[in-house]
């Protein structure tokens, strides 16, 4: 859905990001993305997550 709807180089806006995948999924694509998360928890999870897919990139 990510690369149907938003250009490459776009930006992808995730207000309920949860766990993370879709930002992840963003990342990959080439896109830019802001993520929003209230609870403390999945905030925790989406960050580590994204820590992880940064490293494994580099």
């Amino acid at each position: 859905m990510i690369t149907s709807l938003c250009p490459e180089g776009g930006l992808v806006l995730d207000p309920f990001c949860g766990s993370g995948s879709s930002l992840v999924a963003t990342d990959r694509g080439a896109r830019d993305w802001i993520g929003i998360e209230l609870d403390p928890a999945h905030h925790q999870t989406a960050s580590d997550r994204l820590a992880r897919e940064i490293r494994e990139a580099a």
